[in-house]
């Protein structure tokens, strides 16, 4: 019994339309999927260079150093809402914020990589930004921190995250977590840049560079 029938099969000519249409089908098949597999690669390196890219304005020197100073400036009670520091870090927040909403960056994106500092700062800027849009009457004013927090406790809740250690820690012991990380970040940076190498709790510090014998400057935050 024959399971496959040759007789009269034409592959070239007249009578063999059947088979090249069949082998376009697996063509396009497979140039269909070869082209799926490159979108989703490139759709992932977008998505990491935009990760990074965010990541970086929010790592950068600058705003660290102004972190620092705002957290230096809530402790010691004269921050003013229209320093331009604080707007560097609500800037961020209104930039992640609208791109969630123009979908370039996702909530897991947002939740999993801003997470804490979003929850930290709402926190510690929060009461100011609602006094300050009573004052103007401006409700939307600096909604982003709030949003993204709003975003951030619903992704938590859904995924069974507990931040709940920023959520209730006093506001004093807040900042004093964040002008300690904030400062080992500047602290960190000017090493990096001026050349020290760690040799050991006991060895003294070698270090290369006109910094080397400068004292040290301080560090940052997790959170922020």
């Amino acid at each position: 019994m024959k399971l496959v029938n040759l007789d009269n099969l034409t592959l070239i000519g007249s009578g063999s339309e059947w088979f090249w249409t069949m082998v376009s089908g697996i063509v396009v098949a497979v140039t269909f999927v070869l082209i799926a597999r490159q979108l989703q690669a490139q759709a992932a390196a977008n998505a990491l260079q935009r990760i990074e890219t965010v990541h970086g304005r929010w790592a950068s020197s600058e705003t660290v150093l102004a972190r620092l100073e705002v957290a230096l400036a809530l402790r010691e009670k004269r921050l003013d809402i229209e320093d331009t520091r604080v707007d560097v870090i609500l800037g961020f927040f209104e930039m992640v914020r609208a791109l969630h909403r123009q979908g370039y960056l996702g909530r897991e994106e947002i939740a999993e990589m801003f997470g804490a500092p979003v929850l930290v700062w709402w926190r510690l800027l929060g009461p100011m930004i609602l006094e300050q849009r009573s004052l103007e009457g401006d409700h939307e004013m600096w909604s982003g921190p709030e949003q993204l927090a709003e975003l951030v406790t619903a992704f938590d809740r859904r995924r069974g995250v507990d931040r709940e250690m920023i959520r209730t820690m006093p506001i004093e012991a807040l900042l004093a977590s964040v002008i300690k990380r904030e400062t080992l970040r500047l602290q960190l940076a000017r090493d990096a840049a001026s050349g020290v190498i760690p040799t050991g709790v006991d060895a003294p510090v070698v270090a290369t560079g006109a910094l080397a014998m400068e004292p040290a400057v301080a560090s940052e935050a997790e959170a922020s």
